[in-house]
């Protein structure tokens, strides 16, 4: 906002009127950042406009709402769950297509069986999440015009998903949707050959030199090597 005055505070709103449920017919309440502002809330302008997707709400809200109850052991699960919505959802649109690359397709088919588990140890999440990432910037700059893709720097998955689905309009005919989809998936295993070598057993999502975070405790540098 412009800093002229316009859109300065007009007082504090009482956190009773802030969006809230209470006593919910389904037991439980969930929220992941997603967008939970009622439609038609009063007090639209007292709240954010940047939200995250619904995908880790969504499944949050499968797993609470798959039994009436849950031990503490289940709700530690639920805290480490890595079963990906949006692979669930990308991946089975590979199994009407096909890739004429011998490992781009046996990743393919691959992908169609997995279990969708960002895992630390799965190969499968390796090659979705780099084929996810590959389609994403390939439809941003598609879509995005030149001079907002400055301020455009990444999709809404969900709007990658609704653009890739076979009922969009971003492609002319199936057979032009089909080729993005394996076009993508084939220069993503290429890549990932390059980056890890053509023995695909070594290529596990959580290995040091792929998506993996090593913490350091601010005063590690004090100590020597053995210490640590």
């Amino acid at each position: 906002m412009p800093g002229d005055g316009r859109f300065e505070w007009e007082g504090i709103l009482p956190i009773t009127k802030l969006p809230s449920v209470f006593n919910p017919p389904s037991g439980y309440f969930a929220t992941a950042n997603e967008n939970n502002v009622p439609t038609g809330y009063l007090h639209r302008q007292a709240v954010g406009w940047n939200w995250a997707d619904r995908f880790r709400v969504e499944r949050v809200n499968d797993v609470l709402s798959s039994r009436p109850q849950h031990t503490l052991e289940d709700m530690m699960a639920l805290q480490t769950d890595y079963h990906s919505l949006p692979a669930q959802i990308l991946a089975s649109m590979l199994s009407d297509v096909s890739s004429s690359d011998p490992l781009a397709e046996a990743f393919r088919q691959r992908l169609t069986s997995w279990n969708f588990k960002i895992d630390k140890a799965s190969v499968e999440a390796t090659v979705y999440v780099a084929w996810e990432r590959k389609m994403a910037s390939k439809l941003r700059q598609l879509l995005v015009p030149k001079e907002g893709q400055l301020y455009i720097r990444a999709l809404s998955l969900r709007n990658v998903i609704l653009w890739l689905k076979p009922t969009s309009r971003v492609f002319k005919t199936p057979a032009e949707r089909a080729k993005f989809l394996t076009s993508c998936l084939e220069e993503s295993v290429a890549d990932l050959t390059t980056a890890f070598g053509s023995d695909t057993t070594s290529w596990q999502y959580g290995q040091p030199k792929n998506h993996h975070v090593l913490i350091k405790h601010p005063l590690s540098a004090a100590v020597s090597e053995d210490l640590r």
